[in-house]
Order: structure tokens, then sequence, then C-alpha cells
């Protein structure tokens, strides 16, 4: 998946007014963690949702016979056996036929791709971090109009092969979404249940991925958005971030004294407190240190 070299510095806006705010203070200040959303739960209401366009049945019946040949007769495009499933269920033989013949006809089984397509996209989840650390439309847009907080994070790399964490990677922007074709969700579904490399290699499943979750519109090319991801079934929850860890913290020039207190608690003597108030002479923030 091809990405920027990660910057030393990253930025995170947040609301002060969620019921979780103090608790994601500390997360994110003493364990290095950070809260991960659905990815149906962001703004962009287009997130990981890609143009999805027919394949000629030609195409799909290619690639379902090699489907086949490597994994059973009755292999579908879900990577799943249609007879072994059929026979779990308690089916009949007439039964187990029909199910078999469902198996064979390409646009539903192009249809069933898709769902599970979407059906793996509710298990993504993001945090998303920006290059953009001056931005007014950041600090409107995600702290709360100013009321809330930035975190202030540096990238510090850590050789120790002991730590386990996600990957940072940059999000694309274009003025064109993104197109998957029937036969790239296929062999993303198909490849990935049966870890089959041949039938979608690695590159092949980046390319996936950075067209469904790493791509966004231009409009939102402000951000300069870099994103952890998380795909798996559990709930919306909180991941490691070593070796990017807080710095600092910079309150919202609209901050609360409340506010401005839960940050001075949490980070103690260790983490330097700023405040941002309003230039006096142009289009911009100043920030002051108060701790």
């Amino acid at each position: 998946m091809a990405s920027k070299i990660t910057p030393k510095k990253l930025y995170r806006f947040r609301s002060a007014t969620t019921s979780h705010f103090r608790d994601e203070l500390k997360q994110a200040v003493l364990l290095h963690k950070v809260w991960c959303s659905p990815v149906d739960c962001q703004n962009d209401p287009f997130e990981a949702l890609p143009v999805f366009v027919d394949s000629p049945i030609h195409e799909m019946k290619t690639l379902l016979a090699l489907i086949r040949e490597r994994h059973g007769a009755n292999t579908t495009f879900s990577g799943s056996d249609m007879l072994s499933l059929a026979k779990s269920r308690g089916l009949n033989k007439r039964q187990r036929s029909e199910v078999l013949k469902l198996s064979e006809n390409i646009p539903l089984q192009r249809k069933a791709a898709k769902k599970s397509f979407l059906h793996q996209r509710k298990s993504i989840k993001i945090a998303a971090f920006c290059g953009n650390s001056e931005s007014l439309l950041l600090w409107a847009h995600y702290a709360d109009s100013h009321r809330g907080v930035r975190l202030n994070y540096t990238w510090e790399e850590n050789n120790n092969s002991s730590y386990r964490y996600p990957k940072l990677v940059s999000v694309k922007y274009t003025k064109n979404r993104p197109v998957l074709s029937s036969t790239d969700i296929a062999k993303y579904i198909c490849g990935g249940n049966l870890g089959d490399h041949e039938i979608a290699s690695e590159k092949f499943t980046d390319e996936v991925l950075e067209k469904s979750i790493l791509t966004k519109s231009h409009d939102w090319r402000y951000e300069d958005e870099w994103r952890l991801v998380v795909i798996n079934e559990a709930a919306a929850g909180y991941s490691i971030t070593l070796p990017l860890k807080v710095t600092s913290i910079t309150c919202g020039a609209s901050a609360s004294r409340d506010t401005i207190s839960s940050c001075l608690k949490t980070a103690g003597d260790e983490i330097p407190i700023y405040q941002s108030k309003l230039s006096d002479s142009h289009f911009g923030l100043q920030e002051q240190q108060i701790n």
C-alpha cells in the first residue's frame, strides 16, 4: 500500500463535550491509546464506498473456474464450499442440488460478493490524525468550534520488535470516486477468506484497500489526513498507538475552564499545555503555555 513517510508530528482535534472526553485524555496521554470509531460514523458519508460496477459474465466465469480449480468444485466467490454448507444445514439431496445450481448463477454470486464486501465494511474502525496543525476548519469541524483540544503527537520510531502497533497510512484525495468491479470484489473477498495470494496478491489487496478506505474527495484535502485502520468484528474501542505519543496539548480559543482543568490534571508536570487565542493581526491563532 503506497504511503508517504510518516511525519514526525501529527495532530488530533477532539471535542471536549463527549461523555468519554476525560477518559480519552487519560488513554491518549498515559496509555498511548486512541479511540477508533466505525467507518460509518465518520463525517464523510462516502467513507469506504467506492463505485461498484458489474464485470462481464465471462470474466466472472473465468475467475470462478480458477477458484474451483484451486479450492474445490463447489467453492463460490465468498470462499465458501456450498456443498459442505448445505450438508451442515441438513438439506436433502434435492435441496443440495438447488443450492449448487445457485452457486453457478453468476449474477446472484456477484451480488453475494458485493453484499459480503459491504458487510466487511462494518468491521472497519478508524482513528484520524492530520498533518495540518493550524487549520481553522479543523478546529471548527473536529474540536467543537474551538471549544475542544488538539492533541499534539510526535512519531518516535521504536525498534523493539515486541511492540505490536497498527500502521499509520496516508489518505489519498481525488476528484473522482474510486471504482471497484465485480471481479475486484470477488477476488478480494475470496482471496481473503481462503488466504490465497494467487487469487488476491498482497499488492492487489492493498490496491482494493486504498480504493475503499484510503481515498476521499479532494474537498477534504485540507485535513492532510493520516489514519490508523483496524479491521475486526469488535465494537468501537481503544487501540494502541506506539510509537505515536502525545507530547503536548493545545486547548481551543473558546475552551472552558473545566476543559483546561482536565488537561492540566491529566498532563501533570510531564506534558506542556497550551492555550490557543485569536491573533490580533491576521486570520490565525497564537499559543501560550499555561503550565
